[in-house]
């Protein structure tokens, strides 16, 4: 199971209404290249995301993600959206001797067009030396 290990993940699922909405994924491993992509749904047709560039404001803790700036790159263009994330449920998992905190932020995303809509964030991390890996990005 090593294979699906990871160090730390970011996703965004966000929804604004039947005719648009869209998710990106950043995943990174401790052994090999990480990915980052996603889609966008225009109402008609999804478009593929062949990157994922993403931005965080930490809480005063320095451990929760407070708000995001995000850029989903496709082959027609690209899209901004940024998010300010509502209510958070703080959450760990632990396996293998490995512990993961998850961060599930209840958000609202702004389009650069200012439409707006709600979704998830979601902030998995490894805990190594009792910090998340993940900070620093």
């Amino acid at each position: 199971m090593d294979n699906l290990r990871l160090d730390r993940g970011r996703e965004r699922v966000e929804h604004f209404g039947g005719d648009f909405g869209f998710m990106g994924s950043r995943i990174a491993r401790p052994d090999r290249d990480g990915m980052r992509g996603g889609f966008i749904w225009d109402g008609d047709r999804i478009i593929p995301c062949h990157s994922f560039d993403i931005s965080t404001e930490w809480t005063e803790t320095g451990t929760y993600h407070r708000a995001i700036e995000a850029t989903l790159h496709h082959a027609e263009g690209s899209l901004k959206v940024t998010g300010k994330v509502l209510n958070l449920i703080p959450l760990r998992n632990r396996r293998d001797g490995r512990i993961t905190r998850i961060s599930e932020g209840l958000t609202e995303w702004t389009l650069e067009d200012g439409r707006v809509g709600y979704g998830l964030s979601e902030y998995l991390d490894q805990i190594i030396d009792d910090q998340p890996v993940g900070l620093a990005e």
